[in-house]
């Protein structure tokens, strides 16, 4: 049996998983709007499981921050490594490589 899960469903998960720290709420609701997009451009339903994508995600509230983690990477190269969602100017998740 499937649920269909809202983005407010999507968005709560997190918080009732205790894991409302990985990501923003605005985070929360680029990376469901992309799943949703990568779902129906693949013709495939992804089940939801917040610890996974906690794991397989990372939001960065800037490129400072990226960098932290990837010193040698910049911006535009991000997107030819891995999935790049932008949340706004300077924020985005990437799919961890």
């Amino acid at each position: 049996m499937k649920t269909t899960v809202s983005q407010y469903d999507f968005i709560r998960a997190f918080d009732d998983m205790d894991r409302s720290d990985n990501f923003t709420i605005e985070g929360r609701k680029a990376l469901f709007e992309w799943i949703e997009q990568m779902d129906e451009d693949c013709d495939h339903e992804t089940t939801l499981d917040v610890i996974a994508l906690c794991c397989e995600f990372t939001e960065y509230k800037d490129l400072t921050e990226f960098r932290s983690d990837y010193p040698q990477a910049a911006r535009d190269e991000i997107s030819d490594l891995t999935a790049l969602i932008p949340i706004n100017d300077k924020s985005f998740i990437i799919q961890n490589f």
